[in-house]
């Protein structure tokens, strides 16, 4: 019984316009279709609306109701008369009823051949509203259907007669013609169908649709008189009015196991639209899942980058810890050998210094009273009777060309008691003279 129970729902399913509510069937035994689910829809208007349809898992086939498609029977020349293609032709004529506007496409209507006389032919044209605010598809809500097909095309019409019935609590009525050339088995074609926008017949309604009888009758399309058949259930109103008209009535319940999706099909707008947004989410949540997996994948990198940083940071340090205590002996022995270089090097030896420094002392007026150098700095203190010949021996010190390994700045002089002055001078050896 789970294998039957599973294979039913993944047989094809319907989405059909019933009487008052939405019957959802699924296809059994070939073309056969058996009633599955009734969804209410609380009134004909509200049906209009989004959201009141039941949200299906996966709808095969779904019924346009007639209320939102046009079916116009079109008179052509037939193909070995006329140069046009036959679907141009059949554009023009409903684009001059106002039917299909010049931007829509193919898909925008579809044909059937009724009947083929000497120099023309008559097609069952269904198309969809030129403009938009003509009303709005009742579109399931979670399901994109793979076809749309108008419930008319569904139906099991007998030729040349009226057919009513009511589609979500609307009356609808079709008017059928003899069978095509090339259909002597099967329903026969539509060449009119209309939604009567009302719950009961009235004798306006009624006599509107004999204009259209009348009509159709001089255009030779059909030629069925007064004779109607009554799919639904119709109240004794309905039914009088009918028969004060001078309708003949037979009723009959509308079989759903006899429905049968045909070849003719429709592109609606909004189907179309959904389809490409649905593609336009799945390629978007694709792009966004490769988005989210190329962050993963550079996060992931990045933290092995930052992972294989800090081993190798560890790596170093542990290096560098066991080789510390050979650096540290190391800049203590070099330490020593520069305090040495001092006393080693002449040139850079005090007594070097001192001579170099003194040389220029000749009859400058100035006497040294202290002269100290540690390593690479040097202190003079001297005394003079006149102060400006303390810069001199400054400038002189810094210009001549055996102490330019040698930086000196300026002179902290102080004026002492009986005329004389003190000065201090500092001076940093920057590197071992060349003479």
């Amino acid at each position: 019984m789970d294998k039957a129970m599973s294979k039913q729902r993944n047989a094809p399913t319907l989405l059909f316009p019933g009487e008052s509510s939405w019957v959802e069937a699924t296809q059994v035994r070939g073309q056969d279709w058996e009633p599955l689910v009734n969804t209410s829809a609380p009134s004909a208007d509200e049906a209009l609306i989004d959201g009141d349809l039941p949200p299906n898992k996966s709808v095969t086939y779904w019924a346009l109701p007639v209320r939102h498609c046009f079916l116009s029977p079109i008179w052509i020349p037939s193909q070995e008369e006329a140069d046009v293609d036959k679907q141009q032709l059949l554009q023009l004529q409903l684009e001059k009823k106002g039917l299909v506007s010049p931007e829509n496409n193919s898909s925008a209507f579809a044909w059937r051949m009724v009947k083929k006389e000497a120099q023309r032919e008559l097609n069952s044209v269904v198309s969809l509203p030129a403009r938009r605010e003509l009303g709005r598809y009742p579109l399931p809500n979670s399901a994109i259907p793979q076809n749309v097909i108008p419930s008319l095309e569904l139906l099991p019409f007998t030729p040349n007669q009226v057919f009513f019935w009511k589609e979500l609590n609307h009356w609808t009525v079709a008017i059928t013609a003899g069978l095509a050339p090339h259909n002597d088995k099967g329903p026969a074609p539509v060449v009119y169908a209309q939604d009567l926008q009302v719950s009961e017949l009235t004798p306006r309604v009624l006599a509107d649709l004999e204009v259209v009888l009348l009509l159709l009758e001089s255009e030779n399309v059909c030629s069925c008189g007064k004779e109607a058949c009554l799919w639904s259930l119709s109240s004794e109103a309905d039914k009088l009015a009918l028969h004060n008209s001078g309708w003949v009535i037979s009723s009959k319940p509308l079989n759903k196991r006899e429905l049968h999706p045909n070849p003719i099909k429709l592109d609606v707008p909004e189907i179309v639209s959904r389809k490409r947004a649905k593609s336009r989410s799945k390629s978007q949540q694709k792009l966004l899942l490769a988005l989210i997996a190329l962050v993963i994948v550079g996060l992931a990198g990045w933290l092995g980058y930052l992972g294989w940083l800090g081993w190798k940071t560890n790596e170093i340090s542990t290096r560098l810890a066991s080789v510390e205590p050979q650096a540290r002996a190391i800049e203590a022995t070099a330490r020593q050998w520069q305090s040495l270089e001092y006393a080693v090097i002449p040139s850079l030896s005090p007594l070097e210094s001192l001579l170099r420094c003194t040389q220029l002392l000749q009859e400058k007026e100035i006497r040294l009273t202290k002269f100290e150098q540690m390593e690479s700095s040097i202190l003079i203190q001297g005394e003079t009777v006149n102060p400006t010949r303390v810069y001199g021996y400054v400038e002189e010190l810094k210009q001549n060309p055996r102490l330019k390994h040698c930086q000196w700045k300026d002179p902290d002089t102080k004026i002492l008691p009986q005329g004389k002055s003190r000065f201090v001078l500092e001076g940093t050896i920057s590197h071992a003279p060349t003479e």
